[in-house]
């Protein structure tokens, strides 16, 4: 078996014919026309582009995009925009009164519930963090939980905790009336 005449060079490319340049094998590439990654399936192969292949993809919701090849096989790539519109606008979603902003006390005791249990640099960390205390990963993966599980924010009250040896969850926390002096 024979090795392959190497490809021909940039010079010799520039002085072929259009006849010579036909005959010329075309580039290899791993073909996925017709292949499905996530909300984009896979049209047609459209050229090369620094060593990468470029595909043409329709994404789910019809709109078509120009996709790099290692952007869809490594999973980088995954709709044309459109599903990081959709998260974005799913964050911005908030029942009313439960918007996630420093004026919101819910919010505010939120974040300090977190920050004295994950943060070395708040002073209360002493206290909390630092004797073990977390956040169950519900409330830590989301404010709405947070706001789900404890309910509207009675004014006047602080979070409190029916033991204080063990961690922020819903079964272990409560609104507390500020003591009477």
């Amino acid at each position: 078996m024979t090795n392959p005449p190497p490809p021909p060079s940039a010079l010799e490319l520039f002085y072929m014919t259009e006849d010579q340049l036909e005959e010329l094998p075309l580039p290899r590439y791993h073909d996925l026309t017709g292949q499905v990654f996530s909300r984009l399936t896979v049209l047609s192969y459209e050229g090369r582009a620094s060593h990468d292949s470029i595909w043409l993809c329709r994404c789910s919701c019809g709109k078509e995009k120009k996709v790099r090849y290692s952007g869809l096989t490594r999973g980088s790539t995954t709709s044309c925009g459109c599903y990081r519109a959709e998260v974005h606008a799913k964050r911005r979603e908030r029942p009313e009164g439960h918007q996630r902003t420093n004026k919101n006390p819910l919010c505010r005791i939120y974040y300090s519930m977190l920050t004295r249990c994950y943060n070395e640099r708040n002073p209360s960390y002493r206290n909390y963090g630092a004797k073990g205390v977390e956040v169950c990963q519900r409330w830590r993966d989301s404010f709405d939980a947070f706001v789900d599980d404890m309910g509207p924010y009675p004014a006047g009250t602080r979070l409190a905790r029916l033991n204080p040896s063990i961690d922020f969850t819903p079964d272990n926390c409560f609104w507390r009336n500020p003591p009477i002096p």
